[in-house]
């Protein structure tokens, strides 16, 4: 009836955490809801992680049976709790993903989605990296204010910043239009159906 009310054109369903033993109900769930949504003209989406072998359970492939569109979310490469700082999005990792869910989902019908937020990463001596998130803005305004060295990284296709001070060794790989662009023209070249973005 929502739905119905407020005239959108469709439900992008991001649940995430499910365990092995919940995916046949949650797979479920999304069958019955496609079937009601078709019903109403209405076209539905599920988000998923890159596809890895602990996570097969997820039946991407019955995802995008079912549904309109299969969002595969090419972030969170290094993610807080990560052993060591890197991206969060990595051109490598956003192509791989992208690779990966062809052979699960079909090209017309995928969807890669990029962030539109980094990591601000600081390391104490030897110990594990911390992390904060921060939107483009943010880190950008943060690299300037705080005078990071800033240079183009080959490896992942980011400005990459870094800075050595009394409070540790600071690192950033930056989300900008160079960034964008080049994750843009790969997903392009990839003949899938389109982009999303997402940030915290």
């Amino acid at each position: 009836a929502e739905t119905d009310s407020k005239g959108i054109d469709g439900l992008n369903i991001d649940l995430e955490n499910i365990s092995e033993e919940g995916a046949p109900a949650y797979l479920e769930f999304i069958r019955e809801l496609a079937v009601e949504c078709r019903k109403r003209n209405i076209a539905v989406s599920t988000d998923t992680l890159v596809p890895m072998e602990y996570s097969s359970y997820l039946d991407r492939e019955e995802q995008g049976a079912v549904t309109d569109y299969v969002v595969v979310m090419c972030y969170d490469e290094h993610y807080k709790g990560s052993k060591e700082a890197g991206s969060v999005a990595s051109l490598s990792y956003v192509k791989d993903g992208i690779d990966k869910m062809k052979k699960e989902v079909a090209p017309e019908k995928l969807i890669a989605g990029i962030p539109f937020y980094t990591r601000l990463w600081q390391t104490i001596d030897s110990g594990e990296p911390a992390s904060n998130i921060m939107d483009m803005t943010e880190a950008a305004a943060y690299v300037s204010e705080h005078h990071m060295n800033e240079s183009w990284d080959e490896k992942t296709s980011q400005n990459y910043a870094e800075l050595n001070d009394d409070d540790g060794y600071w690192q950033i790989w930056l989300e900008d239009k160079d960034s964008i662009a080049a994750k843009m023209e790969a997903i392009q070249a990839a003949g899938i159906a389109g982009v999303a973005e997402w940030r915290l």
